[in-house]
């Protein structure tokens, strides 16, 4: 669990029926549910920053952003975005929103905040975001990226949205992906299961401010 000198991160992420990981880059909307992305963009609205890893960034092309179109009305905030570049090289578009790359390779685009780190340890860049008034973040996956997070204790809630109907399953799934994983209780949500960790995660619930 992160210390409070770092950033709040909460991992959030979409499975099928047979345990393969949604994304943001349309693969998630044949998983989740209206329900689902409705929880999903409350979160998004309710937190400073949206993390994604290298791979996720390049091959999805997820927006991190919040849409009017799952929240049924106007978005009151829009989160920063971070992607964990590692080691390679992360191509940036302009946008809107302001972006933070945590890597050793910096970023071409001039308006991206470049966050320079060797290895794969967490630790520090949560606690350079923290000291960027970044206090809390929705992490997105991938597998490669929770699994890091989890793995360095860097996790202080996960919600796993769960395209079937039986909790024992949707654990099960879990387990699969993420042996690691801490034990997460379940709830019937959105055409779905609903894993959350620890037992305090609501659908909507929000970070510590």
């Amino acid at each position: 669990m992160a210390s409070v000198a770092q950033t709040f991160v909460h991992i959030n992420f979409a499975l099928d029926g047979r345990g393969r990981m949604a994304s943001d880059g349309g693969g998630s909307l044949a998983i989740s549910t209206a329900e689902d992305w409705r929880r999903v963009h409350q979160l998004r609205e309710s937190y400073d920053a949206i993390g994604v890893g290298a791979r996720t960034w390049r091959n999805d092309h997820p927006r991190l952003d919040v849409r009017r179109e799952h929240l049924g009305r106007e978005p009151r905030r829009l989160p920063v975005r971070v992607i964990f570049g590692g080691q390679q090289a992360c191509p940036i578009t302009p946008c809107h929103q302001q972006t933070y790359l945590i890597g050793s390779q910096p970023p071409e685009a001039a308006d991206v905040i470049f966050l320079e780190t060797s290895g794969y340890g967490l630790e520090r860049p949560l606690q350079k975001l923290r000291e960027r008034r970044v206090r809390s973040m929705l992490v997105e996956g991938g597998p490669t990226l929770i699994r890091s997070f989890i793995g360095q204790d860097c996790c202080d809630r996960l919600t796993v949205f769960v395209r079937t109907s039986l909790s024992p399953a949707a654990r099960r799934l879990l387990r699969e992906l993420l042996p690691e994983a801490p034990r997460p209780s379940s709830q019937a949500f959105g055409g779905g299961i609903l894993l959350s960790w620890p037992d305090d995660s609501r659908p909507t619930s929000e970070p510590p401010r």
